[in-house]
């Protein structure tokens, strides 16, 4: 067992330059592909224009409405509005098929047992979505409330089954103050993380731990149900599952508690800019060990973060940077790190600290039986690492929490401090029970808290929650909307976007393209590199002057270490449009004869955005020609007609 726990040593910290995120908040969504450190002169650049890094394998980039399907009972009815509002497009409409109505919000609506309508059940109405294919790719099931008791293990595989694999589907839990209906609301609920648990598509919206926090405070018991919403219950429940959103799925939340905000459930944030520049700094070395050992680079991050601040010099405890004290035996065996007096050791040395700490960590799930890659997984790993204190496990089980909770950590300050207003000290709402933490190694204190963030809070804060890492607000989309009109424009057409307005002042005159009307950025080159800089798909990307022959040609066949051509061969047409990535690069008239030659304009595949009128982003310059960014017309197949992938 690993008996470090929650101590936290103060060394001198690195002098590093100070950075202010301004408007985004920073996202990192590493490649797998990229191991080298980052340069001083890159990360402030990438601080001063906000790039937020961008992982090629991440297509969808965050959720919007337009994805989810919403089915729900009475609670979601009086909350749907509010829904509708922060998750634009959401869809809990009623259909009609065949001459049969479907409602798939309404009062009174049961999770399963009612096939025959009126009022359909849940699983029925998702079962003929899918059939007549309007069930979207997220699906939010906000159901058995009106049913304590009925939803079991074999319920859940009917919902499985109607759903598919392919639809993730965030289940609701129940919550109840009559007494008779307790007992059934834990039942449900048990069941509905039990699958969940098991199941990488499913997830719960915990409103039961919610609404016991303060039910006087959530629940309206005029009507003697003691289930429906007061305002503030309203808001609560809207919350969390626009929370749940942004944790599970990646986007359309408040941004609170999500994964890749940077902030927990209250909105406060959790990493300092100095902090994440250090994690920017020092990702490669995390991820190099992560992917050895098969998790996200997130956890030894946090750990970092928890254990020594991120800070590369060795402590004089003897335990290194990682605070390995079981391996070190309190930093008393011959295995101790040599203190290195608050100096930094060499960038090797971390290394070799991080790789070691990895492979401890890995032995650890494996011990566990704990799948990293799951957020259950990654929160019980992160407890073992501090030590599975009985004292933690007590707590949680003492807060209500079930066996499995606690023994996943949701007892432990060091792992879920500040994820919710019940084990925050911040808040008015903290429960009693959370007071109490091991405040040296093996020493537990009762009745202190800290405001230090847990390091589960933090692993969701840089993008670590979540099925595979890429939830992050990083989606090239976004970038997209923000620089590019969204319908054609007939040239001559010079008004630009206000935030490519912004985006290209920022960048050097020499990237600002030919301006035939004295307008800076209505260049294909230009606005290509601009965007494909900013949203971190490649932050070097033809950053010289010169248009797409010495530019972008220049570049793509000087890097082909980043840059792969996605036709089969230079001069042979795109066979599918199919195998295009938001991000990729077009470069059209070029000479199908001779590789990386001819060529005269550029473009970039947006794939589809709501709202946005073609799969195309693109600008022109040359006087009759002048067009701002803009949805573009340009072929994405046909001769001549070469694009390229960052790997």
């Amino acid at each position: 067992m690993h008996k470090r726990i929650n101590c936290f040593i103060s060394h001198a910290k690195r002098t590093l330059h100070f950075v202010l995120f301004v408007g985004l908040s920073l996202v990192i969504c590493f490649s797998s592909s990229v191991a080298r450190a980052l340069t001083e002169e890159e990360l402030d650049r990438y601080a001063a224009y906000g790039i937020r890094f961008y992982n090629p394998s991440c297509t969808g980039g965050s959720v919007d409405g337009s994805e989810i399907t919403y089915i729900g009972d009475s609670l979601s009815e009086s909350v749907y509005d509010t829904m509708k509002n922060a998750l634009k497009g959401i869809d809990g409409e009623s259909k009609t098929y065949d001459g049969t109505v479907y409602n798939l919000i309404q009062v009174s609506k049961q999770f399963s047992g009612n096939s025959s309508g009126p009022n359909h059940d849940g699983i029925t109405i998702a079962t003929k979505l899918k059939e007549k294919k309007e069930l979207r790719k997220y699906l939010i099931f906000a159901l058995g409330t009106n049913g304590p008791g009925s939803v079991t293990d074999s319920v859940m595989e009917d919902l499985a089954k109607a759903v598919g694999d392919s639809t993730k589907v965030l289940l609701v839990s129940n919550f109840g103050t009559k007494d008779e209906n307790k007992s059934g609301y834990s039942k449900n609920n048990k069941a509905m993380k039990d699958y969940a648990s098991s199941h990488s598509n499913f997830a719960v919206a915990d409103w039961n731990s919610t609404a016991a926090s303060d039910p006087k405070k959530y629940i309206d018991d005029s009507d003697g149900l003691g289930v429906h919403l007061t305002n503030d219950g309203k808001k609560a429940f809207a919350d969390l599952l626009q929370d749940t959103v942004s944790s599970v799925w990646g986007g359309g939340g408040k941004g609170t508690s999500g994964s890749g905000t940077n902030k927990n459930y209250a909105g406060a944030k959790v990493f300092s800019d100095d902090d994440f520049k250090k994690i920017n700094e020092y990702k490669s070395v995390y991820e190099a060990a992560a992917n050895k050992y098969g998790f996200k680079w997130q956890i030894m991050a946090v750990i970092h973060s928890q254990e020594h601040e991120l800070q590369i010099s060795n402590p004089s405890n003897g335990q290194g940077i990682y605070q390995l004290y079981t391996y070190t035996d309190g930093g008393k065996n011959e295995k101790a790190f040599k203190s290195t007096g608050g100096k930094d050791v060499s960038m090797d040395e971390f290394a070799k600290q991080t790789d070691l700490a990895a492979s401890i960590v890995a032995d650890m799930a494996k011990s566990l039986g704990a799948d990293m890659m799951t957020d259950q997984g990654a929160k019980e790993v992160l407890y073992q690492y501090n030590g599975k204190a009985t004292q933690y496990y007590n707590k949680a089980i003492a807060m209500g929490f079930s066996k499995e909770e606690a023994s996943q950590g949701d007892g432990s300050a060091y792992v879920m401090n500040r994820f919710d207003a019940r084990r925050d000290p911040t808040s008015s709402e903290m429960d009693p029970l959370w007071p109490g933490y091991f405040t040296s190694d093996n020493h537990y204190t009762e009745g202190v808290t800290h405001t230090r963030m847990g390091t589960f809070v933090k692993y969701a804060a840089i993008g670590g929650t979540g099925e595979d890492g890429c939830k992050e607000d990083n989606d090239f989309a976004s970038y997209v909307k923000r620089y590019a009109w969204p319908d054609k424009k007939t040239p001559i057409y010079l008004e630009r976007m206000p935030d490519y307005v912004e985006a290209i002042e920022a960048q050097p005159a020499a990237l600002w393209g030919q301006q035939d009307f004295g307008v800076p950025g209505i260049d294909c080159h230009a606005f290509v590199t601009t965007i494909i800089n900013n949203s971190g798909v490649d932050p070097d990307y033809s950053r010289q002057s010169g248009g797409v022959k010495s530019g972008a040609l220049a570049y793509l066949k000087a890097n082909k270490d980043k840059w792969e051509l996605v036709n089969s061969s230079w001069g042979t047409p795109l066979e599918d449009e199919s195998k295009l990535t938001p991000g990729d690069i077009a470069l059209s008239g070029c000479d199908p004869s001779s590789a990386y030659s001819g060529c005269g304009h550029t473009y970039v595949y947006a794939g589809e955005i709501e709202g946005f009128e073609t799969h195309i982003a693109s600008a022109s310059t040359g006087k009759s020609l002048s067009r701002a960014p803009a949805a573009g017309g340009e072929a994405i197949k046909g001769d001549g007609i070469m694009w390229f992938h960052r790997k």
